[in-house]
């Protein structure tokens, strides 16, 4: 299989959308072609480059291997061991199921601040409060000194409408992205391909002074490679776009739309690194990090650009996928994120990146900022 050079896309960030309280539980069954709204559509949008070339979803051919000779000694049969298929999660239930471990992720920034906010959406995957999203949406916690202390401050919000619910820590966030996109932040509309843009973050307290609880809703991941095109799939998130910036904070609802898996495209040669999704109703800003899960309740990816349009019946939703996401963190540090996930003390793994690692992360990025 060719290699595919790594297309361009809109990063998915803070933006504006209004949606009633009325949808606060709705499940949008797949949209073809959404609404037009052009009043409050920002006049520049990044332009972007589609992908030329697809990987197919069928794993390319290899030679065929030699056939062994027969030999006239009997074999003892093995029996084959089938595992049992899992059963799949009517999508009412998977929506109910989702939106628990759904999250907004929100960053303000104090009066004065050289960094606007950020809102995203990002997934919990694990009990022990770890949070799976965007390096893009994450950066924000690598930069909550600058200029000064507390200049940015982070919630975790859930809910719908979105309520303040803990404040969270920088688990990991790829390194290999944040030097290829250190100037993103400065940039009015950042672009990106998706290629390694994922961060974890850890739960480390709640808003209220409540005691955490024992064990967080979440959705485990996918394992053992992707899903196959035509896979349905449920995709829900915070969209932001079309709504006003003051409203995010006490207006902002989760949305869930049902699509299918439509298109697997690559960084590499063969690998199958990001997916899309169509063009539903969320493919906003604002939707960064929110999971696309499927019936079995494993998430299959996580959103993290599209292509342009003024609307989002316009623009085609891709998500990158949870083995790129392992291969990456694989290349970075030697484990996966289950493996990662399965550390008797997250909280050590903390503060030993934001030790060794994060200042040297916030350099990069500060460089392309005022003072």
């Amino acid at each position: 299989m060719e290699t595919l050079r790594p297309f361009i896309l809109i990063v998915l960030g803070i933006g504006v959308f209004f949606i009633a309280s009325k949808l606060e539980n709705r499940l949008i069954v797949e949209v073809a072609v959404a609404p037009k709204i052009a009043s409050s559509i920002p006049e520049k949008i990044a332009t972007s480059t589609p992908p030329t070339k697809v990987a197919s979803s069928t794993p390319p051919q290899e030679k065929p291997a030699p056939i062994p000779k027969i030999t006239s000694t009997p074999v003892a049969s093995t029996p084959v061991t089938i595992a049992p298929t899992p059963p799949l999660i009517p999508f009412n239930d998977l929506n109910i199921k989702t939106r628990t471990a759904l999250v907004n992720i929100l960053c303000g920034a104090a009066a004065g601040s050289p960094i606007n906010g950020e809102s995203g959406s990002g997934v919990f995957i694990s009990s022990k409060g770890v949070i799976l999203t965007n390096a893009h949406i994450a950066e924000y916690f690598l930069l909550q000194d600058y200029p000064h202390s507390g200049n940015i401050e982070c919630q975790i919000r859930t809910g719908s409408p979105a309520v303040a619910a803990y404040s969270a820590r920088l688990l990991y966030i790829s390194p290999k992205w944040v030097q290829n996109n250190s100037a993103a932040l400065s940039q009015e509309n950042p672009q990106g391909t998706g290629e390694d843009d994922f961060a974890l973050l850890l739960i480390k307290d709640s808003v209220s002074g409540a005691p955490l609880p024992l064990s967080f809703p979440y959705l485990p991941l996918r394992e053992g490679g992707n899903s196959p095109v035509g896979t349905p799939v449920l995709v829900a998130s915070y969209p932001a776009e079309f709504i006003a910036s003051e409203s995010i904070s006490r207006n902002l609802y989760a949305i869930s739309a049902i699509s299918t898996i439509r298109q697997f495209f690559t960084f590499t040669t063969s690998s199958e690194d990001v997916f899309s999704v169509g063009n539903i109703i969320i493919a906003e800003k604002g939707s960064s990090g929110g999971p696309v899960v499927t019936q079995e309740g494993t998430v299959e990816g996580i959103i993290v650009t599209s292509t342009p349009g003024a609307t989002t019946g316009e623009r085609d939703l891709f998500a990158i996928t949870i083995s790129h996401i392992n291969q990456s963190l694989k290349k970075d540090i030697g484990i996966s994120i289950p493996q990662l996930l399965d550390s008797q003390n997250l909280n050590a793994t903390a503060d030993s990146f934001e030790k060794n690692v994060a200042p040297a992360l916030t350099s990069l990025i500060t460089a392309h900022l005022p003072k």
